[in-house]
């Protein structure tokens, strides 16, 4: 764990850290020069001060902002990143766009999107990715996990990972087996499992973008899907969440771009297929399922068979009639093994 780090580069100054005996952070004190502007914050159980005044405690949904006397709730998704944090400022029990405080949108090893994010109005609260706290005094960057400060920008930590010689196949600086959607690592003492389950069951449909086709006005082209339910268990707290996704991936297929005056050709790069080989294609037809005014895709294969569904992959475990471990969420591309790892990730 640091206890002081050093700039020697704009901007000048210095980070230094006391730790109680059980390793926990208690006080950190930046030091700006040539300034010399000193900024203390102090961690006491959870109560978090800044120059000995009281900014903050967590709640359950989220924490209660001392200093602007209200509750700020915040929406975390299945690795514990704070993805939105929002406050019901009128007590109307609706969140206006001028509530939310913060949004953010990680890529996965955790560096924050830029440039569309809403902007930032809780610069005192910096607890973002898996709901550790930045530390960007300096320029630093760096997530504090309490063993470790981690990189989000190279994916890597900044000491050697203490249980090392229990993962000889992996680097020493690595972070979650370099799978951080499928791993957490909370205490930085080894990795945890995620595990996720998608039903077999269709349990409702959305609009989906497809993707590089455009209507005579020029508006994207959008679709109707199936969705199904996700299911997030960790293996630290044992908490379940449940989360509704999409298998499907409609791309314009540029090469016979048209079918019919009210059809056209599409690849779909994210459905999983049966066989191991074999790239699927389906035509969205504006009257697919009979009888509906939405369009929707009709999968077919290379031999003009169709009415294919989402499927686990082959020597899947069958919980029940619905749902299957070992299914996997794919993200981009055309998908053509299901035996690969490619994908968001499988029990």
């Amino acid at each position: 764990m640091p206890t002081k780090i050093s700039f020697s580069t704009a901007p000048t100054g210095n980070i230094s850290y006391i730790y109680n005996a059980l390793g926990q952070k208690v006080k950190k004190t930046v030091t700006q020069t040539p300034a010399n502007t000193v900024t203390t914050t102090d961690y006491l159980g959870g109560f978090q001060y800044k120059n000995a005044g009281l900014q903050f405690f967590p709640t359950a949904e989220g924490y209660y902002d001392f200093v602007k006397k209200g509750y700020v709730y915040n929406y975390t998704d299945h690795l514990g990143n704070v993805r939105l944090s929002y406050q019901d400022i009128n007590k109307d029990g609706a969140v206006a766009n001028s509530e939310i405080l913060e949004e953010s949108n990680y890529y996965p090893f955790g560096l924050k999107h830029s440039g569309y994010n809403s902007g930032n109005l809780q610069a005192n609260y910096k607890y973002k990715y898996n709901g550790k706290e930045l530390q960007d005094e300096l320029g630093l960057n760096m997530y504090d996990y309490g063993m470790m400060l981690y990189d989000p920008a190279i994916g890597r930590r900044n000491n050697v990972d203490p249980k090392a010689e229990q993962m000889r196949r992996w680097s020493t600086y690595a972070y979650c087996f370099n799978n951080p959607l499928r791993f957490t690592d909370p205490d930085e003492m080894s990795p945890y499992d995620v595990h996720i389950n998608i039903s077999k069951e269709v349990v409702g449909t959305t609009q989906i973008r497809v993707i590089g086709s455009e209507n005579v006005n020029g508006a994207p082209r959008t679709m109707e899907v199936a969705t199904y339910a996700m299911t997030i268990t960790d293996d630290v707290t044992g908490t379940t969440s449940t989360y509704y996704v999409t298998r499907d991936a409609p791309v314009m297929n540029t090469n016979n771009p048209s079918a019919g005056n009210s059809s056209y050709n599409v690849n779909n790069a994210a459905f999983e297929p049966k066989q191991e080989t074999g790239t699927y294609q389906g035509v969205v037809d504006s009257d697919y399922p009979r009888g509906t005014d939405l369009p929707a895709i009709a999968l077919r294969n290379e031999k003009g068979g169709t009415g294919l569904a989402a499927e686990p992959m082959p020597g899947a475990e069958r919980k029940n009639p619905t749902e299957a471990n070992d299914v996997s969420v794919h993200v981009g591309g055309v998908y053509e093994n299901p035996n690969s790892s490619t994908g968001l990730s499988r029990t």
